[in-house]
Order: C-alpha cells, then sequence, then structure tokens
C-alpha cells in the first residue's frame, strides 16, 4: 500500500491544562511578591508596600479574582470618595464581634496592587484566603474593575463629592464608576440617600428589571442635615435629579460628640464613634446597613453596640500618638469637605499646629473651598505644596511661623519645638505627606 492509499490519522499531542498553568503562574506570583515584600522590609522598612502586589498582579493578572473567590460568605465592598476606611473597620468589627472571621485590607491600599499586597501575606499553601467574608475598601475609580472581575455579594456606596479633580475632571464620572458597581453586586446595595447620586443608582436599582440587588439606605435625620450643608456630596444636574426620596432603613438621629442614637427601621441604637463627627454618625449608619444586608437574621443590636464600643479609630486618620516623648494628634484630610469637618472639629488647645498639604492636592484651588480662619496660628506648613497652602492661610490672616517644603526636615523640626512633656500638638496631613511622615517617624522617633 503506498503511502497516498494509507488512511490519515490525525495524532493529537496532549495540551496542559489551563487551570494546572493558572495554579502554578499563582504559586509563582506570590512566591515573588513574597519575595519583593522579604526585601524590601530589610532595605525600607515602612515603605514600598504596594511594590510586592505590583510585582505579584503583573506575574498573574488573575491571582486577585482567584483568591476573592474564597470567602465562604462572599464579599463586602465599600467604596466612594470619602469615608471608605473608617466605614470598613466599622463593618469588620461588627462581623467579627458576631463571630465571623473577616479578611480586610488593613493599611487601606485600596487599588488592585495594593490589595494583592495585603492578600499575599495571608494566603494558605492552595493560594487561598481561610475566612468567612472579606471587606474591601476599594477606590472608587477602582470599585466597578474588581467588582466586574469579582461579584461583591454586598456594596456600600457612601458619597459622590468634589474631590481628586485631576482624576475624576467631574463628579459624575466617579457616579458612573459607582453606579457600575452596583450594576455588578448580586445581593444588596447600600446607599446614601442624602446623596443625590447615589438616591438615583438606588432608584435606578429598585426599578431595573435585570438587577438581581435589593437596595438598603441610610441617611442623616433632618435635624442634623443642616448642619452638615456646607459638607454636603457633590450636586447633580439631569433632567431626572428630582427623584421621589425612599425612606432610609437607619438615620441618624442625633450626634453628641463621638456618640450618636441611629435608628434602625424605628429602633433606636445608640453607638460610641471611634472619632467625633456627624460624618463619622454617617458612616456608622452605612456600617450598620452593609452588616444586616450580610448577617441577615444573625444581626443583633446589643451586639453591634458592644462593636462599637470597643472599636478603635483608623491609623493615621484621627488619633493620638506618643513620640519622643510628646503627645502628638495627627488629623487626615484629603478633600475640601475633609478639610471643612476636622477644621469644624479641630482641638484649639494645642501648644502649636503643623499643616502638611502633599502632592495629592494636585489643584491647589481646593484649598480655597475651606474656611481656614478658625485654625490657630501655624508653626509650620509643609508638603509639595507648601508655599501655596501658606499664601492660602495668609489671606485667613492665619499667622505662620515657617514654611519648609520638606516634610522629613519640617517634621524633626516641629517635634523638636515642643516645649511641654504635659501639652499636646497637632499634625494636619493629606495622604501623599502622611506616608512620609509616618515612614520616617517610624525609622526615627516614633514610640508608639
Amino acid at each position: 500500500m503506498s503511502s497516498a492509499d494509507r488512511p490519515h490519522t490525525t495524532v493529537s499531542r496532549p495540551r496542559r491544562s489551563p487551570r494546572l498553568f493558572e495554579m502554578i503562574r499563582d504559586y509563582v506570583a506570590v512566591f515573588a511578591g513574597r519575595s519583593v515584600a522579604a526585601l524590601l522590609h530589610v532595605v525600607r522598612p515602612g515603605g514600598g508596600t504596594a511594590l510586592p502586589g505590583t510585582v505579584a498582579h503583573r506575574i498573574s493578572p488573575r491571582l486577585l479574582a482567584r483568591v476573592l473567590q474564597g470567602p465562604r460568605e462572599g464579599i463586602v465592598v465599600v467604596t466612594g470618595s470619602s469615608g471608605k476606611s473608617t466605614t470598613t473597620q466599622m463593618v469588620v468589627g461588627i462581623l467579627r464581634q458576631h463571630g465571623l472571621t473577616v479578611f480586610t485590607n488593613n493599611r487601606t491600599a485600596n487599588i488592585t496592587k495594593g490589595l494583592v499586597s495585603e492578600l499575599l501575606p495571608q494566603l494558605n499553601w492552595r493560594n487561598r484566603i481561610e475566612v468567612d467574608v472579606a471587606v474591601l475598601e476599594i477606590d472608587e475609580g477602582y470599585s466597578a474593575i474588581i467588582s466586574e472581575m469579582v461579584t461583591a455579594r454586598v456594596s456600600i456606596l457612601l458619597n459622590v463629592m468634589i474631590d481628586q479633580l485631576h482624576r475624576w475632571h467631574e463628579p459624575e464620572r466617579v457616579a458612573g464608576y459607582l453606579a457600575r458597581t452596583a450594576g455588578a453586586t448580586s445581593d444588596t446595595v447600600v446607599v446614601n440617600a442624602d446623596d443625590p447620586h447615589l438616591a438615583a443608582i438606588g432608584m435606578a436599582t429598585d426599578l431595573s428589571t435585570t438587577a438581581d440587588a435589593t437596595v438598603r439606605r441610610f441617611a442623616l435625620g433632618s435635624d442634623i442635615t443642616a448642619a452638615a450643608k456646607r459638607t454636603a456630596s457633590a450636586p447633580r444636574f439631569s433632567e431626572d435629579s428630582a427623584t421621589t426620596p425612599r425612606p432610609a432603613d437607619s438615620v441618624v438621629v442625633s450626634v453628641d460628640g463621638s456618640e450618636a442614637l441611629i435608628s434602625i427601621n424605628g429602633t433606636d441604637l445608640q453607638v460610641a464613634l471611634p472619632s467625633a463627627g456627624t460624618h463619622i454618625a454617617s458612616d456608622a449608619a452605612a456600617a450598620i446597613e452593609g452588616a444586616r444586608a450580610l448577617l441577615g437574621d444573625r444581626f443583633d443590636a446589643e451586639t453591634t453596640r458592644l462593636a462599637f464600643q470597643s472599636m478603635p479609630g483608623v491609623s493615621g486618620r484621627n488619633e493620638r500618638v506618643t513620640i519622643g516623648g510628646h503627645t502628638v494628634d495627627f488629623v487626615f484630610t484629603k478633600s475640601p469637605a475633609s478639610m471643612q469637618l476636622n477644621l469644624d472639629l479641630l482641638d484649639d488647645t494645642a501648644e502649636q499646629v503643623m499643616l502638611a498639604v502633599g502632592k495629592d492636592i494636585y489643584d491647589t484651588s481646593q484649598l480655597w473651598l475651606v474656611d481656614w480662619s478658625t485654625l490657630p496660628d501655624v508653626a509650620v506648613v509643609s508638603g509639595w505644596q507648601a508655599w501655596d497652602a501658606a499664601l492660602r492661610l495668609a489671606y485667613d490672616e492665619v499667622a505662620v511661623d515657617a514654611v519648609e517644603p520638606d516634610v522629613r526636615i519640617a517634621t524633626r523640626e516641629f517635634l523638636d519645638r515642643q516645649n511641654s512633656s504635659e501639652g499636646h500638638s497637632t499634625i494636619i496631613y493629606t495622604p501623599e505627606s502622611m506616608r512620609v511622615m509616618r515612614r520616617n517617624l517610624r525609622l526615627k522617633w516614633a514610640d508608639s
């Protein structure tokens, strides 16, 4: 038989399993990320926290999605312009008090590479996290990307504010990201009923014939809404902006310092807030609704009250630490709204005040949206935008002793000039200045 007469046969070569290839890729990514983290811990303690995640994500772009499929009760996403870290910590505290094991991004690394960095040390030998639920603080610009990558069971949408305009150009763009996040949520969307953009998203989700999620709402009570008007969300301009308001499930009835009375479907709950302010009480109402959505019938008001009672503040936000024998209050701010809120609540008994404005305040016109006149005299202004910040303070007749753009030098000189070991100083900083300052203090100055 000639070769032409022989029957044609196809010899198939064994194909490598895509699943096996993905597993190998994940193991390589995790090993590389952990190796980078170990090296950074030696050469730059406290810095470069996103680099391990950047390396791991570059090697295995689907690692994050595969890992986040692991939690037994799903994922809670917390996002919005402001209040993410505080609300996330509150949700975590409530769920843990109810007996659940929780993974969360503790260092507020809230974009993809930061999340991967946070996950790397928590993974077991199968590259999974053995927890009941993951509660994730997600940057508003990444919330849709991550939620569409791995479905969130609950999403908590906090607000849309006039913030980071160099990134978003207009608040409507942020609202669009949050609408996509709501559309990718499987169970419950929690929205701020006082925010016009989020109220519209909640209404659209209610009326949608394709959305699977139900909507829960939180809001400030009518008696305190007026007091919070100058720190309100961005206005919404559209033909359907006059939507009929829906009643909120959790309402902040009153706020007295760091105590808040919250009505949960008509039942009052008094909670101790981790720090003072109406905006913190609003975050508490959001956290309660998010926890209720996940826990269902397991939610217990007394257990929730106990969770708030033992809840610490978010590290780096509004906290008091001891540095070189001196007490220092750190006040975190990043947008005109949060600047105004923190200035309104500022303790004016400090011996001295430092203001550090970093390059994250890309457009210094934001500084002119804030009333700085109540700020006491400032010992030093620092950061990338130090001179613009000092000019703004001068127009509000706030005296400035010194301007030093280098945060490390300014912090050292500021702490050296504190006279009394019994008094305290206040440092107000934006995120970029916070990272530089805290890294430097950890290496050189911090006692706690």
